[in-house]
Parts: C-alpha cells; structure tokens; sequence
C-alpha cells in the first residue's frame, strides 16, 4: 500500500504469470501495476492502472 485515505487509495502488485501453450515450451512474466482506488457511493472502484518498472 502506498497511501490510503477515506476516499482514494494507492497500492502496489506484483503478478507471475505462466502461460503454457501445447505447441511450445512455457513463458513466465513477471509484472507490477500501481492501482489507484477510488470511493463513489460507497463502493470501491478501480480508477487507475499503471504499468510500472
């Protein structure tokens, strides 16, 4: 988590991802997004995606 506040919240993920395919060997990536969280009406909602390094 990079901040988090009543209303706007800020966090950091990291995801492995393997693909496997029956016509070649398997691939992993790795990849990091900061999210950005936003309150309307009480609910949580995604506002924000950004790939990063």
């Amino acid at each position: 988590m990079e901040y988090f506040h009543q209303d706007d919240a800020q966090f950091l993920v990291a995801v492995d991802v393997t693909t496997v395919m029956k016509t070649r060997a398997a691939e992993e990536a790795r990849y990091r997004a900061r999210i950005k969280l936003t309150r309307v009406d009480g609910s949580w909602r995604v506002s924000g995606v950004e790939q990063v390094g």
